[in-house]
């Protein structure tokens, strides 16, 4: 079984297991078949489990302007908990200085605008990013 890595190979494993579970009973296997068939089972309900226990990332994208970029809702870890700490960390952290170049378009990502909020007790930034094109 290849690797599960979106939801369209997801359902996918979930149609093969449903078939396997149907049709098994019918067919008449020797015993070396069904352990086969036993291995290749236990390897899709593993695949299906590694896949849906991922950890979730929470950077969402809030607005999708095409190559012109994008805006991110972005958490910022727990531990912080004043406004100015929060700005702080954000400007080390997710700032994306404006490329400086001599040439016209560079293709480079740069921060546009942030804020920082605070939203069910914890700070979070809306992250606007544009490309210089």
């Amino acid at each position: 079984m290849h690797r599960i890595t979106n939801k369209s190979q997801l359902a996918a494993a979930y149609v093969l297991l449903r078939y396997y579970a149907e049709k098994t009973d019918q067919l008449k296997l020797s015993d070396h078949d069904k352990a086969l068939l036993d291995e290749n089972i236990k390897e899709v309900k593993q695949e299906i489990r590694r896949y849906n226990n991922q950890p979730i990332n929470e950077t969402r994208v809030v607005k999708d302007y095409g190559i012109d970029g994008y805006v991110l809702l972005e958490p910022l870890p727990e531990r912080i908990t004043l406004p100015d700490a929060a700005e702080e960390y954000f400007m080390d952290v997710h700032y994306i200085p404006e490329p400086r170049s001599m040439y016209d378009c560079t293709g480079k990502p740069f921060t546009v605008w942030h804020r920082i909020i605070h939203r069910h007790g914890r700070y979070w930034a809306y992250h606007s990013i544009a490309f210089d094109v």
